[in-house]
């Protein structure tokens, strides 16, 4: 039997970790902890609840603005995840993309696509260097870079994931219409 309130969550994440929320604002019910300074404000006030022998402040579902300063986040694309030997996820974890990236055999290949022309995908070359593509729509917005750190790759896809606009800045890219 599970201890204690229900934990903080966002409606698109199972996620207790507020870092790592997208922004949007929870249904859900929050409660913390009360602390001895809140307990001394409120005068033993009706809010504070017990669980266990612990006491538990209700707090009101968490607002879209309140979240976003929290989180510091953007709304996350609806993306799909697919790739050599993976079965086709749709709207990946940021758990699941890191099984992924991180656990990519030689010669395979990992994409993250929102549509058929916005697209993030890697493939591993036979020699293990990672060669990592991006695509913005039409075949001018397509760039490629290479790497050997499969989490700098990761950290791009889960940046991709969240339309952080410096997720590409780690990189050097080069316009593969330039390769041809």
């Amino acid at each position: 039997m599970p201890r204690g309130p229900p934990q903080p969550t966002c409606q698109n994440h199972s996620t207790t970790n507020r870092s790592q929320d997208c922004g949007k604002a929870s249904s859900r019910l929050a409660f913390r902890r009360s602390t001895r300074a809140d307990r001394a404000a409120n005068n033993g006030s009706p809010t504070l609840t017990e669980a266990g022998s612990q006491r538990y402040q209700r707090i009101p579902p968490v607002t879209q603005a309140a979240l976003g300063a929290t989180c510091g986040m953007t709304e996350r694309r609806r993306a799909v995840l697919e790739g050599t030997r993976i079965r086709r996820v749709r709207n990946p974890t940021a758990g699941r993309i890191e099984a992924a990236v991180l656990g990519m055999a030689r010669e395979n290949v990992v994409v993250l696509s929102e549509a058929d022309d916005d697209h993030v995908q890697v493939w591993q070359r036979p020699g293990g260097l990672l060669q990592l593509e991006h695509r913005a729509g039409s075949p001018v917005e397509h760039f490629q870079t290479m790497t050997v750190s499969a989490d700098k790759v990761h950290a791009a896809f889960t940046a991709w994931l969240r339309r952080d606009g410096g997720w590409a800045a780690p990189f050097t890219w080069r316009s593969v219409s330039e390769l041809l």
